[in-house]
């Protein structure tokens, strides 16, 4: 509802389907209805090669509202071992598994992740073995 002023038509954000492991699509808004229900904007979109979802499924819409300065790096970059999450950081001459922490949703539609705390910018990594 406090962003619905920022969505306009033919903006493009990211679709992530819960019901669907998460997939995420890129999707095109196509018509922004001057109402809000239950704190809701409504709005039309169209995805490229159509989207075979359900009338009323919920999709998390992963709209651009504003920006900030983030580190992202490629999924396949990052590995999880009991439940935590790691990127090989490059320490001295050779290369280490650190601890990081990502944001959510996981992956955006360039199937990067989003890193919170662990990286600084300038660090050198490099994909797990």
């Amino acid at each position: 509802e406090r962003h619905a002023a920022q969505i306009s038509e033919g903006e493009t954000f990211a679709l992530r389907l819960p019901t669907r492991g998460d997939d995420v699509r890129t999707a095109t808004i196509v018509k922004v209805y001057p109402e809000l229900r239950n704190g809701e904007l409504i709005a039309d979109a169209t995805v490229p090669g159509g989207l075979d979802a359900l009338v009323g499924e919920r999709v998390d819409v992963l709209a651009p509202v504003g920006e900030r300065r983030a580190i992202l790096v490629p999924k396949d970059y990052v590995s999880t071992r009991y439940g935590v999450d790691f990127v090989r950081v490059q320490v001295g001459e050779r290369f280490v598994d650190a601890p990081i922490a990502l944001a959510a949703p996981l992956a955006d539609t360039e199937g990067k992740y989003e890193v919170l705390t662990g990286l600084k910018p300038g660090d050198k990594i490099e994909k797990p073995e």
